[in-house]
C-alpha cells in the first residue's frame, strides 16, 4: 500500500509539474500564434491589394463600350431605386448576382461615370484570384497549402495586356468561376449533412440566375460526376453483385449534392420567373447556332488557341521579343492546368477529390461545348472565361501536395536557383509593359462631350453608341439604342441590354439621332424613317440629325426575340 501510495503521489506531482510547465508555457505559445495569425492576415490584405491593383491598371486599358456601360446602367437603377431592373430587356445572359450589385456599390461609391468600369472589373479578377487560391489550398496545411495556392496566383498572374479585354473587363463571363469555385468551397467545408445539401443548391441556382453557363460549368458536372460515383459505390462489391442492403447508404452524399443540382435550376427559373412577373428585367438574346461540320474541325484547334490565348500562351502571331519569354512562361503554367485536369479525371473521377473531379468536368464540358456551338476566335473567348479560373485552382489543387512532397527532398532544393531566375524574368518581363500601360480614353466621350455642348440631352443612336454615351456623360444624356432591321422593318428599338421605359413618348423626349455608319445606322436609313432634320453637324466618324420634335411616337414597339436560336 505505501508503494503504491508513494508512486501515485510521485505520478500527481510529475503530472502536476507538467500542467504547470504547460501553463508557463501556453502564453508564449498563444503570443507566437497570434503574431503569426497577424503576420498571415496582413500578407494576405497585401497581396489582394497588389492583385487588385495590377489588375485595376491592366483593366484601365480596355475601352468601355456599350456592354460594360449597360452594367454600369443596370447597377445605378438599381441603386436609385430600381432593384428588379423594372422595364429591361437584357441579353442572353443577366450578370444579375455578381456584376450589377459590385456596379450598384460602384455608383455609389464613385458616382456615374466611366472610372467604375475598370474598378468593378479588377474588384471581379481579385475575388477569382482569392477564392481560386483558397480553393486550391483545400484541407492543405503547412508547405502542401502555401505550394497549392502558390501555383494558383502564379496561373493567374500577369495576364497579357492582349487579354485583359476578355479577363478584365464587365461583363465577359469571368466572374462566372465565382459559382463553382464558392459551391467547391461548400462541398469542403460544409459538412456531409442537410446544410451543405441545400448551400449547394443555393450556390447553383445564384449562378444560372447570373449566367446560364453554370448549366455547363457547374449544374452538369455535379449531376454526371455524383450520380455516376453513386451508381458505381451502389454496385460495388467482391463479387461484382449488388449488395441491395448496401444500396441504399452507398453514395448518399452524391446523390443528395446531384438532387440540389438538379433542384438549383428549377429554384432559379422560379426565381427569374418571379422578377419577371413582378415586372422586373426579362432575357432576350440572340443565342448561337450550332457549328457546321465542315468547320468542325477547324473549330478544335481554334479551341486550343483560345484556351492558350486565354491563359497568355498563344505564341501564334507573337514577334521575337521579350514578350515571347513571357508567353513561353505562360505556355508552361497552362500545360500544368491541362495536367491537373488529366491527373483529376484518370485519379480521382470515381473516388478520390470530388472537387477536382468537378471542377475538371466543368472545363470539358465548357470547352467542348464551346467547340461545337460557337465560331472560335477572339470574339468568342469570353465565352470560355469560366475556365481561367476554374482551371488555376485546378492545377493548385491537384499539384500542390505532390509539388510539396517533391520540394521536401533535400535533392530538391537545388531548384532555387531556378525558380528565383523564373520570378526575375516574369519580373522583368511583366512589370514594364504594366507600368508604361496607359488607360484608355472612353469610347464614345468626344461625342458625349460634343452632344452637351450643343445642348443636346434626349436621343437615339446604334448599340454601340447609345449605352456608352450615357455612361460617358454621366447620365447626363440620356440614350435609346435602336438597329436597323433593314426590310424587316427598318430602324426599330433594339431588344439587347435596352431600358424600354425610355422608350415612353409620354413621359420622355427625343429630338436627336446619331448615324454611325460603320456600326449600321446611316443617315438614309435614318431620314426614311424620321424625316428630313432640322439641321446636322458632323463629330468625328459620326452624323448628328437634330430634330425640331420629339422622334419616341415615331418607334415601332419592340421586336419579338430573335427565334430560330439555341440559348445557353
Amino acid at each position: 500500500m505505501e508503494v503504491r501510495s508513494l508512486v501515485a503521489e510521485e505520478q500527481a506531482v510529475a503530472v502536476n509539474a507538467g500542467t504547470g510547465l504547460m501553463q508557463g508555457r501556453l502564453p508564449g505559445t498563444r503570443a507566437r500564434l497570434a503574431r503569426r495569425a497577424l503576420i498571415m492576415g496582413l500578407a494576405a490584405v497585401i497581396a489582394v491589394a497588389a492583385v487588385y491593383a495590377c489588375a485595376l491598371r491592366e483593366a484601365s486599358t480596355v475601352i468601355t463600350e456599350s456592354d460594360a456601360a449597360s452594367m454600369a446602367l443596370q447597377g445605378w437603377a438599381v441603386a436609385h431605386g430600381n432593384p428588379l431592373l423594372h422595364g429591361w430587356r437584357l441579353a442572353d445572359v443577366s450578370f444579375y448576382t455578381i456584376e450589377v450589385p459590385e456596379y450598384a456599390i460602384a455608383g455609389l461609391l464613385l458616382g456615374l461615370r466611366p472610372l467604375i468600369v475598370p474598378v468593378c472589373a479588377a474588384a471581379t479578377f481579385t475575388i477569382l484570384v482569392a477564392l481560386a487560391a483558397v480553393v486550391a489550398r483545400g484541407r492543405n496545411r503547412g508547405l502542401a497549402g502555401v505550394t497549392a495556392a502558390a501555383i494558383t496566383v502564379a496561373v493567374m498572374a500577369g495576364p497579357a495586356l492582349q487579354v485583359a479585354g476578355t479577363l478584365l473587363t464587365e461583363p465577359d463571363h469571368t466572374g462566372t468561376a465565382i459559382v463553382p469555385l464558392v459551391l467547391a468551397l461548400v462541398i469542403d467545408r460544409a459538412g456531409r449533412g442537410w446544410r451543405a445539401v441545400a448551400l449547394a443548391c443555393l450556390v447553383l441556382a445564384w449562378g444560372l440566375v447570373e449566367d446560364s453557363l453554370v448549366l455547363l460549368v457547374g449544374v452538369a458536372p455535379v449531376i454526371l460526376v455524383c450520380l455516376a460515383r453513386a451508381c458505381r459505390d451502389a454496385a460495388a462489391r467482391p463479387d461484382g453483385r449488388l449488395d441491395e442492403a448496401a444500396a441504399p447508404r452507398a453514395g448518399r452524399r452524391e446523390v443528395l449534392l446531384a438532387g440540389a443540382a438538379i433542384a438549383a435550376v428549377l429554384v432559379a427559373q422560379a426565381a427569374k420567373t418571379a422578377i419577371r412577373l413582378a415586372g422586373g428585367w426579362v432575357l432576350d438574346g440572340n443565342g448561337h447556332q450550332f457549328v457546321q461540320g465542315q468547320a468542325l474541325a477547324g473549330n478544335a484547334g481554334g479551341t486550343l488557341q483560345d484556351f492558350l490565348h486565354l491563359f497568355s500562351a498563344s505564341p501564334f502571331g507573337q514577334q521575337v521579343g521579350p514578350g515571347l519569354i513571357l508567353v513561353a512562361v505562360h505556355l508552361g503554367l497552362a500545360a500544368l492546368v491541362a495536367v491537373a485536369g488529366w491527373i483529376a479525371l484518370r485519379r480521382y473521377l470515381w473516388s478520390g477529390d470530388l472537387v477536382a473531379v468537378l471542377l475538371a468536368v466543368g472545363i470539358v464540358a465548357n470547352l467542348a461545348v464551346y467547340t461545337l456551338l460557337y465560331i472560335t476566335g477572339l470574339a468568342t473567348t469570353q465565352d470560355i472565361a469560366p475556365v481561367f479560373g476554374m482551371g488555376a485552382a485546378l492545377a493548385g489543387r491537384v499539384l500542390g501536395g505532390p509539388l510539396a512532397s517533391w520540394w521536401q527532398d533535400r535533392r530538391a532544393r537545388a531548384a532555387w536557383p531556378l525558380l528565383t531566375a523564373w520570378a526575375a524574368v516574369m519580373l522583368a518581363v511583366s512589370v514594364p509593359p504594366l507600368v508604361t500601360a496607359r488607360p484608355a480614353a472612353a469610347a464614345n466621350g468626344m461625342l458625349a462631350v460634343s452632344l452637351a455642348d450643343h445642348g443636346l440631352r434626349s436621343g437615339i443612336a446604334q448599340y454601340w453608341q447609345a449605352n456608352s454615351v450615357m455612361l460617358d456623360s454621366g447620365g447626363a444624356i440620356t440614350m435609346r439604342d435602336v438597329w436597323d432591321y433593314g426590310a424587316q422593318g427598318g430602324i426599330r428599338p433594339y431588344p439587347w441590354e435596352e431600358d424600354t421605359s425610355l422608350l415612353n413618348p409620354q413621359r420622355y423626349d427625343a429630338n436627336f439621332v446619331v448615324a454611325a455608319t460603320h456600326s449600321g445606322l446611316s443617315v438614309p436609313a435614318i431620314e426614311q424613317r424620321f424625316g428630313l432634320p432640322a439641321r446636322s453637324y458632323q463629330v468625328g466618324e459620326y452624323t448628328v440629325l437634330v430634330y425640331d420634335r420629339n422622334l419616341l411616337p415615331t418607334l415601332s414597339v419592340l421586336p419579338a426575340p430573335w427565334p430560330g436560336r439555341i440559348t445557353w
